[in-house]
């Protein structure tokens, strides 16, 4: 692994320096006929991305808008464009610590946007790879974020997103306008014919936002005993963790399948609990009951938006606070430090049973 960050790195390096760079930022253009956006991001930051098609939309009213963006996303943009404007690339990489990356794919992506002749491209993926690739598509306008040092110089047109600023408003930035949240929420077709109460989201994609599994079980079993139906969702690979937190219980069903399938059962559900994950942001803009557990991570800065939320933050000394976005802690293993003990289960199930009590009150 470390073998293919060295050499993702070197190739990239290599490529920057053969690449034209823009000392002076140019105008955008008025008017557009093709645009390209690439947002190779997860889940849950490609949420908060999408939001700027709708004003782009009317920003270029007679333009057509092209995504880029990695193969898990693509349940996002269901409704809101054309399959053929729809691009899947899992070589622009935005964290090459958990990415595979393939040069002659890579090469095969870059052919593909360099035949949609963009007219102007909007680099939301705001990594240095991505910086490259950008430069190399051809278009004849490009808008990146000014942050990624002398990467930054390969763009036509630089914007500033401050330091600090929540996940929902960097892409604003980069458009150079300010929008109302949620301006898109995914499309659901055929949600989930049985009704979930509770739907629990145990994995995280770093181990260090992971809550115990240990815990979620106890959440689970006490919800369960309550009558309360419990779905514990995840991907394929967290099988194994979504099993553990179900292990025994009746009234729970486990669902380790497509975003497509997660998204169905949050349209059906009444709570999410979750850490620091895609689906909490989608469960919150889409007006659930929203728990998620904070620890490796800053809400400040990632944390789900809406009126039904509610973040619980550990009390670790070394959680990130003020201006600091993650903990120091190797992101592929769990913290040996138990910083998430102080988040008991009794306090996030009082909060879940409370709403629970509301909603069946209120029918």
């Amino acid at each position: 692994m470390k073998v293919n960050i060295f050499l993702q790195k070197s190739y990239f390096f290599l490529r920057y320096l053969l690449q034209k760079k823009y000392s002076e930022q140019r105008a955008m253009p008025e008017q557009a006929e093709k645009i390209v956006l690439i947002m190779c991001k997860w889940i849950g930051d490609t949420f908060w991305d999408m939001q700027v098609i709708p004003s782009l939309q009317k920003r270029y009213p007679h333009a057509e808008i092209h995504v880029v963006i990695k193969p898990f996303s693509k349940f996002l943009f269901c409704g809101l464009l054309p399959e053929r404007q729809i691009h899947i690339s899992i070589q622009i990489i935005s964290d090459c610590r958990r990415e595979f990356f393939s040069l002659k794919q890579w090469k095969k992506d870059l052919a593909e946007v360099r035949s949609l002749q963009p007219d102007l491209l909007f680099d939301f993926t705001e990594t240095p790879f991505s910086a490259v690739f950008t430069s190399l598509s051809g278009a004849k306008h490009t808008v990146g974020y000014d942050h990624l040092g002398r990467f930054s110089s390969l763009y036509m047109s630089r914007r500033h997103a401050e330091y600090g600023l929540h996940l929902s408003r960097r892409p604003m930035a980069l458009i150079g306008e300010e929008l109302e949240f949620p301006q898109v929420v995914p499309e659901v077709s055929n949600p989930a014919t049985t009704e979930c109460d509770v739907m629990i989201f145990p994995g995280t994609g770093w181990k260090t936002k992971e809550y115990p599994a240990e815990k979620y079980h106890r959440i689970a079993k006490t919800l369960s005993e309550k009558g309360y139906s419990i779905c514990i969702a995840g991907s394929p690979k967290e099988k194994v963790l979504c099993e553990t937190v179900g292990c025994g219980l009746d009234n729970v069903k486990i669902l380790t399948g497509s975003p497509d399938d997660m998204l169905r059962g949050l349209a059906s559900a009444k709570v999410c609990l979750s850490g620091d994950t895609g689906p909490a942001h989608l469960a919150a803009a889409m007006g659930l009951f929203t728990v998620v557990l904070f620890c490796g991570t800053n809400p400040l800065f990632c944390g789900p938006l809406g009126r039904f939320v509610k973040t619980l933050s550990s009390s670790c000394p070394e959680s990130p606070r003020q201006k600091i976005q993650f903990c120091s802690a190797d992101r592929r293993y769990s913290c040996s430090k138990s910083c998430f003990m102080d988040i008991e289960p009794e306090k996030i199930i009082g909060m879940i049973l409370s709403h629970l009590s509301r909603k069946e009150k209120a029918l």
